[in-house]
Order: structure tokens, then sequence, then C-alpha cells
């Protein structure tokens, strides 16, 4: 069975029109600066819906906004993109997994533990870690392979998006979040100073909480032990 690996490059826009008749603003991402994109998107569409809304039925409400996820082609010039958020024709169109992450997720549930990625964000995934070395040390550029555990990846970008939400945010209580969650004082305060990783059992008691403050997940976690 071959291997399945992502499209080569990843970026992501911000498409906002303040009217039907104004014209369209967009702002670009790179692929790594997916939790900035979310944020500023989330920011945007509080921004849109503070005020009730002009729109019809079929051609969306106005102000909107959408996050979009683009497939670039080697040229990095558009190929495909694919809504990930919208506020475009209901106030609250959240809880869609973003693209990358359910990709990862599904190959992850395809038994496929480990992947090694180049500079250029092309991912080839294997079964083992044996297997993912030799491909890396077998390619000519090898040494612009880096070797990845899928889980642990997974994992850290989740505790990426957590950690970029509550810098975000400061008028949220860390101390309160560790009471109402259970955690240890001064847990999430190192995790969003980036001095501590979340474990998973951690994780399962934040996520319970966070989600009453509008967290949307990168990838619930959770999921993965139901895998």
């Amino acid at each position: 069975m071959e291997a399945p690996h992502t499209p080569i490059y990843f970026a992501y826009t911000i498409v906002s029109q303040a009217s039907a008749e104004a014209e369209a603003v967009t702002q670009q991402f790179a692929q790594s600066e997916y939790c900035r994109a979310r944020e500023t998107y989330l920011q945007m569409h509080e921004r849109d819906t503070v005020n009730k809304r002009a729109g019809h039925f079929t051609t969306g409400y106005f102000p909107n906004t959408q996050l979009f996820m683009l497939q670039l082609d080697a040229a990095k010039l558009e190929e495909n993109r694919v809504k990930v958020l919208s506020n475009r024709h209901q106030p609250y169109a959240f809880g869609k997994m973003e693209p990358l992450a359910k990709l990862l997720l599904d190959t992850r549930n395809l038994g496929f533990e480990w992947f090694a990625e180049n500079e250029d964000s092309q991912r080839q995934f294997f079964k083992t870690e044996a297997e993912t070395h030799a491909f890396a040390v077998a390619q000519p550029d090898a040494a612009k392979w880096q070797l990845y555990n899928l889980d642990k990846h997974l994992d850290f970008m989740e505790g990426q998006s957590i950690q970029y939400f509550l810098l975000q945010r400061s008028a949220i209580s860390t101390n309160q979040l560790e009471v109402l969650a259970d955690l240890g004082r001064g847990t999430l305060s190192k995790i969003k100073n980036g001095q501590r990783i979340l474990s998973r059992k951690q994780y399962g008691r934040i996520a319970r909480v966070l989600q009453h403050y509008g967290y949307v997940a990168w990838v619930d976690l959770r999921m993965l032990e139901a895998a």
C-alpha cells in the first residue's frame, strides 16, 4: 500500500466584506499560522455580529467574514480552496474540524503512526519509525526532512492552539480555569507561557471547560482516545 501524503503547499486566507456592494478584503496566512488565522477570523466574526446584520437568504449576511484553507500548486498558485469557518449564512458556524487536522487524524486512523516532512510541508506517512527514517535518508535532500510521531504532533498542534487562545484572551482567569478543570495551580499559566506541554489527561479536563468560552479545537484529542 502506497503511503498517503498531503498536497505540497497549504496556506490560509480570510475574506471579508463590509456590504454586498463592498470590495472583498483578503488577509493571507502561512500554513504554520492557522491558529493566528483562526483567531483573526473569530475577532472579525465578533465584530461582524455585534449588531443585527442585513442580508438575503441566498446571498448571505453582511458584513461577513470567511476563513479558507488554500491548496497551492508547485508554483504556489491557488489550485483549490476549502471553507473552514464562515459567518456568511448564519451567525455561528463553528465546530467544523480544520481540514489539515482532519486529514492527519484520518491518516492516523488508517494505522500510520509516523511521517517525514520537508521544508515545503510535503509529508510522507509510514507505519513505523524505521520506515520513516529509511525514506528520509534515501532522499537527495535528506537534511531537509524532519521525522515526526503523528500522535505527538497532534498533541503539539492542539497545545499550540490552546496556548494561542489563552494568549489572546488575557481577561480569562487561568486560575479560575484551573479550578473548573481540576488542574494544579499554575498549570495553565505555564502552558500559556510555553513552559509546559499539556498532557492528554489534562487536555480532556480543560477541553470540557474551554468550549464554554468559545474555544474551537484544532483537533479534539479526545477523539484519539476513542480511535
